[in-house]
């Protein structure tokens, strides 16, 4: 809630850099289309083409990377509300709180949680991740689809068959991992 501009952010850095990653074959296209055969080559073309490509890729390139330190930001400020949000208790407690606890169990006890948290904040940002990249993998099948029929309809016979193929180990896998991670998540918490 209180970091929705962070996954907004996050999915703008997404949509723009898988646009720009689709964009580059489809100007590499264009730049074979330039060539028209030995001693026949728009060499202004080309050029403009491949320096195309190198600024979408480039740009694609640094979206990724500010994606990835934009999740890692988002990651450290909940950790650092959730910091916050305990000291903050903290001080409203009574003082025979304090005098019924030794500071060391306190402080234990509190840092022990916080990590807890944190492990399953984890959990929390591995799905956020998730739509991200659920987000990402939706824009490029959409794109490779618009791209395949524009080039050769035959195209759309291979996506057809290896799409749902993709979908059905992806879910098959998540579903072996997901008792795996809760697990873990309860021997931690042990």
């Amino acid at each position: 809630y209180h970091f929705k501009w962070f996954l907004f952010l996050a999915l703008f850095m997404t949509l723009t850099s898988n646009i720009l990653a689709l964009t580059g074959p489809r100007l590499s296209g264009m730049t074979v289309d330039a060539i028209h055969g030995k001693g026949n080559v728009e060499f202004p073309k080309v050029f403009f083409y491949c320096g195309m490509m190198l600024a979408c890729y480039g740009i694609s390139a640094l979206f990724e990377w500010l994606l990835s330190r934009t999740l890692i930001r988002l990651s450290q400020k909940i950790v650092q509300q959730m910091r916050s949000d305990v000291f903050r208790h903290l001080m409203t407690l009574p003082v025979s709180f304090f005098d019924q606890h030794q500071t060391g169990d306190i402080i234990s006890h509190i840092s022990y949680d916080i990590d807890t948290s944190h492990i399953r904040f984890h959990c929390i940002l591995v799905p956020s991740q998730d739509l991200v990249q659920t987000c990402s993998s939706t824009i490029v099948i959409f794109g490779s689809l618009i791209m395949m029929l524009r080039i050769n309809p035959l195209l759309v016979l291979v996506f057809a068959f290896t799409v749902p193929l993709s979908f059905f180990l992806t879910s098959h896998l998540a579903g072996l991992a997901r008792p795996v991670f809760s697990r873990r998540s309860a021997k931690m918490g042990e």
